[in-house]
């Protein structure tokens, strides 16, 4: 493997190579024990061992390159990618199993740079995407041009895959206002009953990761371990049990610049990567992409044509004042495909479907 690397990348270096010794069976004396190598000025470090060790790469494990030009793109696709099928959206997996990400430099000035317009216009055009074409991209950018619906510059031969679908979920009073003035959700949450934790359950159900802002997760966080670690307690209704199992069971991620310290199973994204990674977080196979509340983050995204359905529970309330539901300047179309209303109920649930700009 680490010959295989070294001969793809240039400027390439080995380091250090240990053997095993006698008496360290079943590894034979003088096979290789670890070795490491540098490329593109990092150092990686592999191990070997005859013991069975129960690893495989998947995509959670990937690691990016970055091209400033179509050839040098061109040049490390052609070595690295060796499984057909995992070509999207800028991702190849090599004879290794390891998941790399070939991506230009001129499109992280473009998600930086670009107006909402263009970054939609470019986040459209890179989705269906095998091997990013530099030149497609900054004629879309430019030229207010989409790519026509199946077209894919870097592959013809193949069909396209099929995107994750971020889905939004809120509450909404009847005059549109998310929480009450201070951002007090204490007016909506509390009477919505069991009906918000159980739809909430029903959607991650469907999904396997969980998008948050930072404010977000904190609430998440400060509730829900309560109910995982004493799921027994008098304390908590089913719907609550429910929510908290389904909850645990899904990836999450937080976009966030000031969220500090390891959380396990837990990503953090930093805002000005948010457009890029998310995007690809949508290439890759999987269930549905769930963002409960987090108002901020999802508008946000909603502006930029990112997100594919909002679900919002309609509360029977008039709150007359308050943050609203909708942040944005950006005018959307929405189309409703379905809606709810449960027993003995007075809230309705309704479900949109974005017609995205540029599809």
């Amino acid at each position: 493997a680490a010959d295989y690397y070294i001969s793809v990348f240039k400027d390439a270096q080995r380091g250090t190579i240990a053997r095993y010794p006698a008496g360290m069976e079943p590894d034979k004396e003088g096979a290789i024990m670890f070795s490491d190598f540098q490329l593109l000025d990092q150092w990686f470090v592999a191990m070997d061992s005859a013991r069975e060790h129960n690893f495989a790469f998947n995509e959670a494990i990937s690691l990016i390159v970055k091209c400033d030009t179509q050839a040098e793109i061109d040049y490390y696709w052609e070595k690295l990618s060796a499984v057909p099928e995992a070509e999207q959206c800028g991702w190849c997996k090599d004879k290794f199993g390891v998941s790399w990400q070939i991506t230009p430099t001129a499109m992280d000035e473009m998600m930086a740079k670009g107006s909402p317009e263009q970054i939609a216009r470019v986040t459209q055009a890179f989705l269906p995407m095998k091997k990013f074409d530099i030149a497609a991209l900054q004629k879309v950018a430019q030229n207010n041009r989409t790519l026509p619906s199946g077209e894919n510059h870097s592959s013809t031969k193949h069909r396209r895959t099929p995107m994750r679908k971020i889905i939004v979920y809120n509450v909404i009073s009847l005059d549109g206002f998310h929480t009450g003035l201070g951002n007090d959700a204490s007016v909506m949450f509390p009477m919505m009953g069991d009906i918000f934790d159980s739809y909430n359950t029903e959607l991650l159900r469907t999904a396997d990761v969980q998008l948050m802002g930072r404010v977000s997760f904190e609430l998440f966080q400060s509730f829900w371990p309560k109910v995982a670690e004493n799921p027994t307690s008098a304390e908590w209704t089913d719907a609550q049990r429910d929510l908290s199992q389904a909850g645990t069971a899904v990836k999450g991620i937080v976009v966030s610049d000031t969220l500090r310290g390891h959380w396990q199973g837990l990503r953090i994204i930093r805002r000005a990567d948010a457009y890029e990674e998310i995007a690809k977080l949508k290439c890759q196979e999987g269930k549905d992409i769930l963002i409960t509340g987090s108002r901020t983050l999802w508008n946000d995204l909603l502006a930029h044509d990112f997100v594919d359905e909002i679900h919002l529970l309609v509360g029977n309330r008039v709150l007359g004042q308050g943050v609203p539901v909708f942040a944005g300047k950006t005018s959307i179309a929405l189309r409703l495909i379905d809606t709810r209303r449960w027993e003995g109920s007075d809230h309705v649930l309704l479900r949109y479907e974005v017609l995205h700009k540029n599809v």
